[in-house]
Formats: C-alpha cells, structure tokens, sequence
C-alpha cells in the first residue's frame, strides 16, 4: 500500500470495523500507511476486513470487542496501548434500520425502540471516546473520530430511531472542544463526522 496520507507509523483503531462506514474508513487508513487495529462483535466478518486490507498489503490486527461494554473498551484499549501508541480512535457502530424502527411513523413509533438505538449508539460513542481519551490525555496526543447521522436533519418520514440518532448525535459537534477541556486540556484532538446526505 502507498503513503499517500502520511499514516505510515500510525496505530489507528477502529470499533465496529465490520459495518460500511468502518470498513471504508479502515480501508482508508491502511492505504495511507496506517497499522489497522480492527475490532467488532462478529469475528468472521472483521478477518473478511483484515484479509482484504492484507491483500492490497495492508497492515492489520484483529480482536472480538463489543463496543458497548465498558470492560470490553477498557481492556482492548489498555492491552493495545500497552504494545504502543494509539494514534487514532475510530467508532464506526450502527443498528440496522429494522431495528432502530425505520419506515414507522414517529406517530405509532415505540419510544423504547428510539431510546434503546440512542442508547447504543450514542452511548458507544462516548464510551470508547472516553477510553481513548483516558490514554490521550496523558501522552498529550492523538485523535478522537467519532461518526452522527444526517437523517435527524434531513426531513425524510419515518427515520425511527435513525432520526433520534441524529438529533442526538449532534451534540458531538460540540464535544470536540469538551474532551480536552475534561482532560486537563491536553493536546489531542476529538472530531465528530457525517456522511454526506
């Protein structure tokens, strides 16, 4: 794989590597000269990444990590660290639409199913957020990449829990400036992104 990022070095590691956006995104960092440290639920489906990523002649690890569990996010992150920096954090979970309620009217829609998909995936978010930050702050770098839904914005019908992601997930706009400011202002970086609608 070519340098063209200027990565090489880098130790990025990504949750939920196995979904569409974590997977291009791992894809991204490996061709940029990344060591790719990719985790999910699914141990098969995340090897399938790695295997790719390793036959365009990328550098990958993998581990089984629920990035809901806080024990799982700690140790993962701490066992990692422990073999050297971690330069990047990436969290790529998502639900799949069924599940978050997607296509029901937010008039018949059950408000468990749209506060249980803001709970996982908001949550998730700031847990592994939290854990990077927890090994950033101390070394003084590194960067937070963090993931929000444009369908809480984009006036489609029927986004279920999708759309509270959305809305809710847009207070990571915000959270850039606040991680440092509660780490002792340390020097890495937190960045929020959302696909283009």
């Amino acid at each position: 794989m070519s340098d063209h990022g200027g990565l090489t070095g880098k130790r990025v590691l990504i949750f939920a590597a196995n979904g569409r956006l974590a997977s291009a995104a791992a894809r991204h960092f490996a061709a940029a000269g990344a060591e790719v440290l990719l985790s999910g639920r699914n141990q098969e489906a995340v090897e399938a990444i790695a295997t790719q990523i390793a036959a365009s002649g990328g550098k990958t690890e993998t581990a089984v990590v629920d990035p809901t569990s806080p024990p799982q996010v700690r140790d993962y992150l701490t066992a990692v660290a422990g073999h050297g920096p971690v330069d990047v954090v990436f969290n790529g979970v998502g639900m799949p639409g069924p599940a978050t309620g997607y296509g029901i009217p937010y008039a018949e829609l059950d408000p468990k199913v749209l506060t249980d998909a803001v709970a996982l995936v908001v949550g998730s978010q700031f847990l592994t957020a939290r854990e990077a930050a927890r090994l950033m702050a101390p070394a003084g770098r590194g960067s937070i990449i963090t993931i929000a839904s444009t369908n809480g914005r984009s006036g489609r019908p029927h986004t279920g829990g999708i759309g509270g992601i959305g809305v809710t997930a847009g207070a990571w706009s915000h959270w850039p400036s606040a991680w440092p400011a509660n780490t002792a202002r340390q020097a890495y970086a937190s960045t929020t992104c959302a696909p283009p609608e």
